[in-house]
């Protein structure tokens, strides 16, 4: 009897689906994750094809979106590792696994504030291959000992060079905004080293360059005309991040631990993960990709957060926004050209292309040649507008709460998600403004606010009989928004009413919940809001 049981629950042990230790949290070494037997979703059938068809590559990717793990699997299949590869796509597919000597260069882990420092690194990485290959390179610059290793490693080991460049941009958006000579010197000393890359071509067999943003070719890869730009490529568009079908195929079980962890269903679960982290797109047409930071990290703390936005800086971003007077109430209903999408941040006023190849916006249609963007998911989206509103409208904590806001929003308390919105707007109110700019600021700022608490929002939507200031939908009810300034609520219901708002939602099953608002230049304040319930 006593065997039975220990039989038994051995026999648990080994059918338990086992998280510990599974998931490569901040891991972008593919040999690390392969021999820990980490989760891998399995890439390399693309990359082999990739690495058949042409020899320069780039790709633009937002940060901590797989670019690191992408380079280090491409070399681990160059230097032919192949116990690593066993059970992958590319072990069918690769049949002489020949080792090349790989050059990889990572730009990242330095702050590059003096052009010092980058000539430094370079000969850091150059000297770091010196030993690796155990090759020796002449030259008193970065630029010539690179040219002179390429060339040794190739005479040496007979087989020619692959060159991986990982975060390539970093220098130059380190010294974007600090000084113009000081980016210019950076410029001028990357495209000398980076130009080395065509002058060794008879000695190169693949070259893969990733970074954020697409600086130009013509500026820094100098006379690389055949760089093949995969960045918007439907074919390359699930090439980093986890796509929908990998997430059914890779994390189901992960899905049914977390579902028992949190109280909640599979279906919850799976909705919940797609509406944080889902969203993303990278090309005109291809599945919806999930940020495969967050996504991971979630599953190993087995809770929800809002762990990309929150591991890195966007106030940056949101302040340099905000000093180009950028248009904060068009987020989310963006039409942009491809050209514009890669544009160099750096030649263009608008920063459209930055928010887009930072992750804050992403390709969510394409239609008559314009990539259509906005918001990729409810952890982008809100964090953005936490930024933005801390910007605008520097509240405390203990004045304003997003999450009370979105907690009343969500359970149709109309009054007290009202009153938290005048506190939201209580440092506003001091503000000092012309009324034009008060007007166009109050929408921002209300829209600001619902936004932070990740609440779903359409502002200004047509209809047959006018202009709706602002839809907010959620599970349970649909609000319609009617502003008006130095006026009364009751004219902002008015309105609602008399143009017939609430028919264009008739077909919706959800309550429809009307609210007119007044605001007052003079007091500076919300000064009544009246609340209906649409009877269709």
């Amino acid at each position: 009897m006593q065997g039975q049981t220990t039989l038994l629950i051995i026999k648990k042990i080994m059918t338990t689906f086992n998280t510990f230790g599974r998931y490569p949290v901040g891991e972008s070494s593919f040999t690390e994750i392969r021999q820990l037997r980490q989760v891998y979703v399995d890439k390399t059938e693309l990359l082999y094809r990739m690495t058949h068809d042409q020899k320069y590559y780039f790709l633009s990717r937002p940060r901590r979106f797989g670019k690191s793990l992408m380079l280090s699997t491409l070399e681990a299949y160059f230097q032919g590792r192949k116990e690593l590869f066993e059970g992958l796509a590319i072990s069918n597919l690769e049949t002489e696994w020949r080792q090349h000597p790989v050059l990889h260069l990572s730009m990242g882990g330095e702050d590059f504030s003096d052009v010092s420092i980058l000539r430094s690194h370079l000969n850091f990485l150059v000297h770091k291959y010196e030993r690796q290959l155990k090759v020796e390179a002449f030259g008193e610059t970065p630029s010539a000992r690179f040219n002179s290793i390429i060339q040794s490693a190739f005479e040496k080991y007979g087989e020619r060079v692959v060159i991986l460049i990982d975060e390539y941009d970093k220098p130059m958006l380190d010294t974007r905004h600090r000084d113009d000579d000081l980016h210019s010197d950076v410029k001028n000393l990357l495209r000398g080293f980076y130009g080395v890359i065509k002058e060794s071509a008879q000695f190169i067999r693949f070259v893969m360059i990733t970074g954020v943003t697409k600086f130009s070719h013509v500026n820094i890869f100098s006379g690389l005309n055949n760089l093949n730009d995969i960045s918007l490529e439907p074919e390359y568009n699930a090439l980093c991040g986890i796509s929908e079908t990998e997430m059914a195929e890779y994390f189901s079980e992960d899905m049914k631990v977390f579902a028992k962890k949190n109280g909640m269903s599979q279906d919850e679960v799976a909705k919940e993960f797609k509406l944080h982290y889902d969203g993303y797109r990278f090309a005109s047409e291809g599945e919806n990709i999930y940020n495969p930071f967050s996504t991971i990290l979630a599953f190993s703390k087995m809770r929800f957060g809002d762990y990309w936005f929150a591991s890195g800086t966007s106030k940056y971003l949101v302040e340099d926004l905000k000093r180009r007077n950028y248009q904060f109430d068009k987020i989310g209903e963006l039409r942009v050209s491809a050209n514009q999408l890669l544009l160099e941040p750096s030649v263009t006023s608008n920063p459209t292309a930055l928010l887009y190849q930072s992750g804050y916006l992403t390709i969510k249609d394409y239609k008559s040649g314009n990539y259509i963007l906005g918001f990729p998911n409810k952890e982008v989206q809100s964090g953005f507008y936490t930024e933005l509103v801390q910007l605008l409208v520097p509240v405390s904590d203990t004045e304003f709460s997003a999450q009370l806001l979105a907690s009343y929003a969500e359970e149709g308390d109309v009054e007290a998600m009202m009153n938290m919105l005048q506190l939201g707007l209580s440092e506003f109110n001091n503000m000092e403004m012309k009324k034009i700019e008060l007007e166009y600021h109050l929408k921002v700022i209300l829209k600001s606010l619902l936004m932070a608490a990740g609440l779903k929002l359409e502002g200004e939507v047509q209809t047959p009989a006018g202009r709706i200031d602002m839809v907010m939908k959620n599970k349970e009810y649909i609000y319609l928004f009617e502003f008006k300034i130095n006026s009364t609520a009751k004219k902002a219901l008015a309105q609602i009413d008399e143009n017939d708002y609430p028919f264009h939602y008739h077909g919706d099953s959800r309550k429809i919940i009307k609210i007119g608002t007044s605001y007052s230049t003079r007091y500076r304040r919300l000064t009544g809001w009246i609340v209906a319930t649409d009877t269709h």
